[in-house]
């Protein structure tokens, strides 16, 4: 048994091994390739700053050499185009640019993708660029060939394969330009198939060519069309029937507000609506109603009369001159939607159900109240008194200083240790409390004075 053990024991160690050797390659070869998600991300992100390159080559051409008015401008203007300072004037504003975020790329992802490409932008500058500055790309110099983030647009996946024909612009390859996707045609609306070249349900195709463009049928259609017209459809979609016309039959609008009365309750309307319906609360005008707004009703709310012009209702003005409200002595009538209120008269308030005059505002002051805020203010605007130095105060505040100098030597004496410098601490902060009453009292002295 003990000879089985021992034989046994090497074998778990190097099952063991080998286990924990291929988890290592496994965690190494996942660090080594980032999965979809990082590829789209980088690849956007290389992107949005090779967009955001191609626009500081315009603002620095359209600010610094739009045109030189002498030889020396040409010849100095001419240079710039191509330093270093150009390059540093773009480069600075790169993560800066307002239209990144546009491109779905934050700040943080910016910088990170520009730190990582920040050489491979000084190369292309200085050699694809510089050779040709007006085809020269930073998106297929960087991204597509110096980071391989992205793939060149037409191209799409890991392998950067050929794009399908998507029908000749009628949809877009799944992952074009990047290397994620299916590479199968996204298509337009309108269109359907795996190269986007048939029409898709409740579309027709345009004068009968079997290559022509997909149009929207009518609404009232359920699903196949052959024309833009209500009598062109297979069949009538949900909320339309089939009427024989004269011109043949065609699929019109059902009212279900005629039809039926799909909306309960004495204060709602009915809206009929291209293929269906709409129910609404009435306007507070109306305690009946057949549409919205105080136009909208067929009997009126209390405090609302017929329109003298038109339909529906409009407000009784409670507070015209012949009113009988509010005829109390100093009273008058503020008209409100559909009712009204009393007020009483600018200077008169409401005691139960009569207006009295406010009471006046007493222009005497007690003595007390006086002398409280002279010795508080020390005039009588209430402004406070100037700050007497007078020999008192001298010393109090001498006094006082004093505590707070001696408390900081203290503390330096002993070293910061915490127990004397804490009790040291509560002494003077009583001391400094009291203190502060004694300054008190001697400047309130000395501005009565």
């Amino acid at each position: 048994d003990t000879r089985s053990q021992n034989s046994t024991m090497p074998l778990i160690y190097q099952l063991a091994s080998i286990g924990l050797l291929l988890s290592l390659i496994s965690h190494v070869a996942q660090s080594g390739s980032p999965d979809s998600q990082q590829l789209s991300s980088q690849c956007q992100a290389c992107s949005a700053i090779a967009a955001a390159f191609q626009r500081g080559l315009e603002r620095t051409a359209r600010d610094n050499f739009g045109g030189g008015n002498t030889n020396w401008e040409e010849t100095r203007l001419g240079t710039y185009a191509l330093s270093e300072t150009r390059l540093v004037d773009i480069t600075d504003r790169l993560c800066k640019d307002k239209d990144n975020e546009m491109d779905g790329v934050t700040s943080s992802e910016c910088h990170a993708m520009l730190e990582k490409i920040e050489e491979d932008i000084e190369k292309f500058w200085f050699g694809a660029f510089k050779a040709n500055p007006t085809s020269a790309s930073l998106r297929d110099s960087v991204c597509v060939n110096g980071t391989a983030a992205c793939c060149a647009y037409g191209r799409w996946g890991p392998e950067c394969a050929p794009c399908p024909d998507c029908s000749g612009g009628r949809g877009d390859c799944n992952g074009n330009g990047t290397r994620t996707g299916t590479g199968a045609c996204d298509c337009h609306p309108g269109y359907s198939g795996a190269q986007c070249s048939d029409c898709s349900a409740k579309y027709y195709r345009a004068n009968g060519e079997s290559n022509g463009e997909c149009k929207a049928c009518s609404p009232a259609c359920r699903s196949a069309c052959t024309g833009p017209l209500a009598t062109q459809c297979d069949q009538c979609a949900d909320g339309y029937e089939t009427v024989q016309q004269a011109d043949g039959a065609a699929c019109v609008d059902i009212d279900e507000c005629q039809t039926r009365s799909p909306c309960s309750g004495p204060r709602s309307f009915c809206e009929n609506l291209p293929g269906s319906y709409r129910c609404g609360d009435c306007d507070r005008a109306c305690s009946a109603c057949s549409g919205p707004g105080q136009v909208g009703c067929t009997a009126c709310s209390p405090g609302f009369e017929p329109a003298t012009t038109g339909s529906g209702c409009q407000d009784v003005n409670e507070c015209s001159p012949d009113s009988p409200h509010c005829t109390g002595p100093y009273e008058r009538c503020v008209n409100l939607p559909g009712s009204y209120r009393c007020d009483c008269q600018p200077g008169y308030q409401r005691s139960g159900s009569q207006c009295v005059p406010k009471p006046a505002a007493s222009s005497k002051k007690s003595a007390n109240s006086k002398q409280t805020k002279k010795g508080q203010s020390g005039n009588k605007k209430g402004k406070p008194p100037k700050l007497i130095w007078t020999v008192a105060y001298t010393i109090e505040f001498a006094k006082f200083f004093g505590a707070i100098v001696g408390l900081a030597v203290f503390a330096v004496a002993v070293k910061g240790r915490p127990a004397p410098v804490t009790v040291a601490a509560c002494l003077a902060g009583w001391y400094l409390c009291k203190q502060s009453s004694v300054l008190d009292r001697v400047y309130l002295h000395a501005g009565r004075r």
